[in-house]
């Protein structure tokens, strides 16, 4: 959120990245009862591989508006990757 709320004022067009952001929540959102509910690893392997994808394109795409201070997204980014490896794993340990 402090990563967001430094973001938004220096950005004339709030339209992309309220759509980056809405879909980033949106499969934040969805991943959980996916993954945990309904033990579907298959599918919330590529729910996280897609947030993970979105997280590193909205670092990568407002770097150059934010520099230094993009990396506030990095504990985020970082637990996605340990989410991932975690789904991932018991993705292939449990499959066939």
């Amino acid at each position: 959120s402090i990563y967001m709320a430094m973001l938004w004022p220096q950005i004339a067009n709030k339209t992309p990245l309220l759509l980056l952001y809405a879909v980033q929540w949106l499969l934040n959102v969805l991943w959980n009862p996916i993954f945990f509910k309904y033990h579907a690893l298959g599918t919330g392997l590529l729910i996280i591989m897609a947030l993970n994808l979105l997280v590193v394109y909205l670092l990568w795409r407002y770097w150059p508006t934010l520099g230094y201070k993009s990396l506030l997204i990095s504990p985020y980014a970082i637990w996605l990757l340990i989410a991932t490896s975690l789904n991932a794993y018991a993705y292939l340990v449990n499959r066939g």
